[in-house]
């Protein structure tokens, strides 16, 4: 990806997964940090995504590392749909394994932002966090979280609601 009035690299996108087979690509960015925050990766992921529909693809993924908000919000803008946690799917620099959130795109699915599930876009504790975890309310309601991401009081927590 070029800036079209200057020429300077902003980042790089591609496809670099297709699965003829099963109709599936992945989409896949990175950014340079002076290009950041300016839409940049959203716009790319939406033009690789119908580039892969054009070439036949009837889905389309992109992965973010659980930990990646920012990615996480690029595919949000992009369109893209949270799926699934892979857990222990990806490699960090460092070669230890983090989980993945897969986020997928069809034909179908209507142009613009996708919607977001909470504000800090984690609707569940990770696997690789604690086993459960309390998320601060209004003083009147305070709710426990398990792994699984549903609401049920463990021991010594309490659910209530006023």
């Amino acid at each position: 990806m070029l800036d079209a009035g200057t020429g300077r690299l902003l980042g790089n996108v591609g496809v670099p997964r297709v699965a003829p087979a099963d109709g599936v690509a992945e989409v896949g960015y990175w950014v340079a940090p002076w290009a950041r925050r300016q839409r940049v990766a959203a716009r790319a992921a939406v033009a690789a995504t119908k580039w892969a529909f054009a070439h036949g693809s009837g889905r389309v993924e992109l992965m973010t590392d659980v930990r990646n908000t920012p990615s996480q919000r690029v595919a949000i803008a992009a369109g893209f749909v949270r799926e699934s946690v892979r857990t222990s799917a990806g490699t960090d620099r460092d070669g230890s394994r983090t989980d993945l959130i897969c986020w997928r795109r069809l034909p179908g699915d209507p142009d613009g932002p996708s919607k977001r599930l909470l504000p800090d876009l984690r609707p569940r504790v990770s696997p690789t966090e604690s086993s459960s975890s309390v998320r601060p309310f209004p003083a009147t309601l305070r709710v426990c979280w398990s792994v699984s991401g549903t609401r049920r009081p463990s021991a010594g927590c309490s659910s209530r609601v006023s």
